[in-house]
């Protein structure tokens, strides 16, 4: 990249509970990084250790300190997160009776390969070796976890790490799929440069060919980055048009009728 490029916060994120329904479990840890901090950082339970020796199922404070770094982001990322992670966060907002969070665009790693690939899983860990990525889930022993549940320490600290871990795999399983899904956001759009791969933001982009633009009607420029080997699409000005149009379009034409 030949200079800085001004990007949304994109926050990465995942949720360990101690069940699936919101209005019967609770919060055990909150597992987050944003993309410009060197590691995840892990929010639990034990964070809050007065909470925590009056009652093991208080999460107020942990959805409290949540939210914080939720509503800081301009991008959430998470898998399956669209599903259970972000409602069960909403849920337990709610009942502990906080403001609601902002409506934040979102990239369900999980969707996309549903959306994108014909996958005989799209669990994370089948879809990184999919991806051929080596790092991998680490395994939650069913005991830990239901003692976890109960405020015991030793496994909610086991629990913490299992959300680090998978963090580090979302993070990586994302920087593939985003070059490969149709950008959540266009990074040309918050610079002062458009000539930005709309994904990565490298400057190095080759054109491989004019297109017509069927939704809107016009030409645009295929661009390929030679950073992350994204598509970018960068709009042609009106000469630009004119001049292809008339070599490519209103040339093709007296060819073909031998003029």
């Amino acid at each position: 990249m030949n200079e800085r490029v001004i990007a949304p916060r994109i926050l990465f994120w995942d949720l360990e509970t101690s069940g699936l329904k919101a209005d019967m479990e609770h919060l055990i840890c909150f597992a987050s990084q944003f993309a410009d901090e060197p590691k995840p950082r892990i929010i639990s339970l034990l964070d809050f250790p007065k909470d925590h020796a009056r009652d093991p199922s208080d999460d107020k404070a942990l959805c409290k300190a949540a939210y914080k770094r939720l509503v800081a982001a301009d991008l959430w990322v998470f898998h399956y997160g669209k599903y259970f992670d972000s409602r069960f966060m909403r849920s337990r907002l709610a009942q502990n009776g906080h403001k609601p969070l902002p409506p934040i665009k979102w990239f369900d790693t999980w969707e996309a390969a549903r959306n994108h690939f014909a996958l005989g899983s799209n669990r994370l860990d089948a879809l990184a070796d999919f991806l051929n990525i080596s790092d991998r889930k680490t395994y939650l022993n069913k005991r830990i976890w239901r003692r976890a549940r109960t405020g015991h320490v030793p496994s909610i600290r086991y629990v913490n790490k299992h959300g680090y871990a998978d963090i580090i795999l979302l993070k990586k399983v994302y920087d593939q799929l985003k070059v490969i899904v149709p950008a959540y956001f266009d990074l040309r759009r918050f610079n002062l440069n458009p000539k930005i791969c709309a994904h990565c933001g490298h400057s190095r982009l080759v054109s491989q060919d004019i297109r017509p633009r069927l939704s809107t009607g016009g030409f645009v420029r295929r661009l390929q980055c030679y950073a992350c080997f994204g598509w970018t699409y960068q709009k042609l000005t009106k000469s630009e048009v004119n001049e292809y149009v008339m070599h490519n379009v209103l040339g093709s034409s007296k060819t073909a009728h031998g003029t």
